[in-house]
């Protein structure tokens, strides 16, 4: 193995530099009561710059030279001004060969051991020295001044300058920079007492961008940072380096290079925010074939901290501190630590320092509401940052709406029970299968299921429509959005998705209380189980499903796996189990109650044996109508209410079809249910949404994603949601497709067919995910995360099934109702 290939080396070449003003930071120098500072350099011109740090040889030259000029404030007793030198360089070089030395308990050789100079030239002068304003002493000074420096200036680079940073090649103590300590002068709290402190740093440790992973260890006051890059061990880029456009904020270029990343694209010219100028022409390599480790300590000083906030002190709020690359392991990036981190630093604490006084006036406010006595004592000191609205987390029900519903229904059916037996006596319920009365143990029997089911089913309703049913949580700490009944109506309608928000609080709050009421209304109370009202009402009870499906749709717009998580809470599976309950008890209601009995098939023909019956007797003249069955029943025998010996068309084969017109027949019957599946299938093996990702979470998820409704359904693969994916799949494929098949023998399945609902749910809520994840999150954090959807070609697909089907439901209704379905008596199409 080449232990020399895993060491750090890079190569810079500029054509042409380029530089409108170039600060030299902590210029600060005084001399015999001549005092210098704010050293700048302005209008830096030069060709053919490189420098190189390889194996054995370091580099740092120009090839072509150039002009530059250079300002600082001086001031000298009485005078004070601003001194300019005009500088012009010749092509000079400096040329080191370094001697490698082993890592400790290690066979690599990347520390420098030692070093020898090979070329040192500096071929630079100073054309002009003057001072503004003009001053004789002054003048006299700076021409001495010019001439000792034109004199010894290849000297002072070639032994001060350069040793210099030949001794800094061999140090390897670092200048540790301790944490800050209590003043005593105010109150500060510990990093890890900040709900969202813990949760950065819980985001932190889980991100991997392109390889680049972090970890983080919290102290008092102190937040220790390790940043592994493990990008490819070579990088090369040629071409031009500009400053960013001058009416592009910070945030804007940052958002214009994630841009670049995600397209996998490197900008040419590539901007840089805060650059003078450009640099033409630039050739930089990298090579690294070990991760490269950067350090850095955060220290915060915090007022207080609670829930989604955290109050900084203006003053020192943030600062970074020890910045370290590769320190200890590394020639190259032990001189950066020791000469360019703390210029690096420098900058990033002033950006901190400005950042912080800015926001202290619009925080000051907010932070002396808080609870924490502490952030208000220092009034506009102190800056409150916050991550989104603080969501409540309701795990158990309201217990007094459960007792009140369990109290009234409980007293409620016992009447109607205790009625119905009383009205049993006088005018009996038959059956149909033998003219007697059913048996009172039935009767009180079936009223007891259905009232309660209908209870249990209340109180699952109201139990869940006052629990959270889910949760996004950042970091497992900070819950910035709970989704229950009434946060998502009034959330929904704050963020201006009124459709959607309108459908919620229908069909998810008030009308799985008007079914069930109506169930029993229709049934124990008024004894018209096939009335085409309620069959109308058991239909449009699997619109109670939308709060699951828009659940499901959101979830899935916004997820960022390891990041922000949505939690599903039981209130969400007892919300679920409530509303598969009621569409069974609605099944049970219109198909099963009071089955094979005089109160099934109301409404044809005349009653037998009073008013209470549910049979016709059948006469002479329908035995002899040519168009009664082929086995008519006994003149006198008692029938249900349905047209007399009435046998569908479907059931009756024509002698002497032929075979392939049966075929023919039994095509013609099947093709609306092929045609169902060709329309359902689609969407649950291809992409059938596709939501796209902006802001800077892009780093962290891609920005676009297409999802089947099989992925949908699993809310992307978790697994906690099996029992929704078991749903989706039943009500939107299998019920539908079974429906249209076995019409009319299985029209119960009509209530369960919900493809419907997923598309109101898609296209109210879908098509306005971007507006709703803006309300959630904030306007303020666009720029972090935004999210929008579009339906694909297969959901129209899944829309045009659901016009099917609902065709098929009209014309059950149009034809009175529900087919009958009681197994005596035979059944007909409308």
């Amino acid at each position: 193995m080449d232990v020399q290939g895993a060491c750090l080396t890079t190569a810079l070449l500029l054509n042409t530099l380029y530089l409108s003003v170039v600060p030299i930071p902590n210029f600060n120098e005084s001399l015999l009561g001549v005092h210098a500072f704010n050293l700048s350099c302005v209008d830096v011109h030069l060709g053919g710059v490189g420098a190189s740090w390889l194996a054995n040889t370091s580099y740092a030259g120009t090839t072509d030279g150039g002009a530059f000029r250079c300002r600082a404030n001086v001031t000298a007793h009485a005078y004070s001004g601003v001194v300019w030198a005009n500088v012009s360089v010749r092509p000079s070089e400096v040329r080191l060969t370094r001697t490698a030395a082993s890592l400790p308990d290690s066979s690599l050789q990347c520390l420098t051991g030692a070093s020898k100079v090979d070329a040192c030239s500096m071929d630079a002068a100073v054309e002009a020295f003057y001072a503004e304003p003009p001053d004789p002493l002054i003048d006299l000074v700076l021409s001495r001044l010019r001439e000792s420096m034109n004199q010894h200036l290849s000297d002072y680079v070639c032994k001060v300058l350069v040793p210099r940073v030949q001794a800094a090649m061999m140090n390897n103590t670092f200048p540790f920079q301790p944490p800050p300590t209590d003043s005593g002068e105010r109150t500060m709290i510990d990093v890890t007492a900040s709900p969202l402190l813990r949760a950065a740093m819980t985001i932190a440790r889980r991100l991997n961008i392109s390889g680049t992973v972090f970890t983080t260890e919290a102290q008092r006051r102190r937040v220790s940072v390790g940043v592994f890059l493990r990008g490819p061990p070579q990088a090369r880029y040629a071409g031009a380096v500009v400053p960013a456009l001058p009416w592009q904020s910070a945030v804007d270029w940052a958002q214009g290079l994630v841009d670049a990343y995600v397209e996998h694209a490197v900008p040419h010219p590539f901007p840089v925010y805060g650059l003078p100028e450009g640099a033409i022409d630039l050739v930089a390599e990298w090579n690294a074939s070990v991760p490269v480790r950067l350090e850095f300590d955060v220290d915060f000083g915090i007022a207080s901290s609670a829930d989604n906030w955290v109050a900084l002190y203006r003053d020192a709020g943030v600062s970074i501190a020890n910045l370290r690359v590769q320190w200890g392991t590394d020639g190259l990036g032990t001189l950066t630590s020791l000469e360019i981190a703390p210029q690096v630093e420098a900058l990033l604490n002033s950006r901190l320092a400005a950042l912080l006084r800015s926001r202290s006036n619009s925080s000051s406010s907010s932070s002396s509401s808080s609870s924490d006595s502490s952030s208000s004592n220092d009034g506009g000191d102190v800056v409150r940052l916050s991550m989104g609205k603080n969501a409540v987390v309701h795990d158990a029900p309201l217990v007094l709406p459960l007792l009140a519903i369990g109290v009234v229904g409980c007293v409620a059916g016992a009447l109607v029970v205790a009625r119905n037996l009383r009205l049993h006596a006088t005018q009996p319920v038959l059956c149909m299968a033998t003219g007697s009365p059913i048996s009172p143990l039935r009767l009180v029997a079936e009223d007891a299921c259905l009232i309660g089911g209908a209870l249990l089913c209340a109180l699952l309703f109201a139990a869940s429509n006052t629990m959270t049913g889910a949760t996004v949580v950042l970091g497992d700490e900070l819950h910035t959005y709970a989704f229950s009944l009434w946060n998502t109506v009034t959330d929904l309608w704050q963020a201006g998705l009124i459709p959607l928000s309108v459908c919620v609080f229908v069909f998810s709050g008030v009308y799985p209380y008007v079914k069930l009421v109506s169930l029993a209304a229709f049934t124990v109370c008024a004894h018209r189980p096939e009335s085409r009202a309620l069959a109308v009402i058991d239909y449009l009870g699997k619109l109670s499903l939308i709060d699951t499906f828009a659940l499901m749709v959101m979830v899935s717009g916004l997820e960022i796996p390891y990041v922000a998580d949505v939690v599903i809470h039981r209130s969400f599976y007892l919300f679920l189990s409530a509303t598969i309950l009621s569409i069974a008890l609605g099944n049970y209601a219109t198909q099963l109650w009071r089955a094979g009995t005089s109160l099934r098939c109301e409404g044809h023909g005349s009653t037998a044996g009073g008013g209470g019956g549910g049979y016709v007797a059948v006469a002479a003249e329908d035995v002899g109508d040519a168009a009664a069955p082929l086995n008519p029943p006994p003149v006198g025998t008692l029938l249900p209410r349905s047209s007399p010996g009435a046998v569908p068309r479907a059931h009756f084969v024509v002698d002497g079809q032929s075979p392939w017109r049966r075929r023919a027949a039994a095509c013609v019957t099947h093709a609306p249910a092929l045609a169902l599946l060709a329309c359902s299938v689609p969407a649950w093996l291809l992409p059938s949404l596709r939501y796209r990702i902006g802001g800077f979470a892009r780093l962290l998820t891609p920005d676009s994603k297409a999802l089947s409704l099989s992925t949908l359904s699993t809310l992307n693969g978790r697994r906690d949601a099996q029992a929704v994916h078991v749903v989706a799949l039943f009500t939107i494929l299998v019920a539908p497709v079974l429906y249209v098949a076995l019409y009319p023998r299985c029209a119960f399945l009509a209530s369960w067919c919900a493809a419907d609902v997923l598309v109101i749910a898609c296209v109210a809520g879908l098509l306005q995910l971007h507006q709703f994840v803006t309300f959630v999150l904030g306007d303020g954090m666009n720029d972090v995360y935004t999210a929008r959807a579009t339906l694909l070609w297969p959901m129209l697909l899944v829309a045009a099934g659901a016009l099917l089907v609902w065709g098929y439901i009209a014309r059950t209704i149009r034809g009175g109702g529900r087919p009958c379905t009681d197994p005596t008596r035979a059944t007909s199409p409308a």
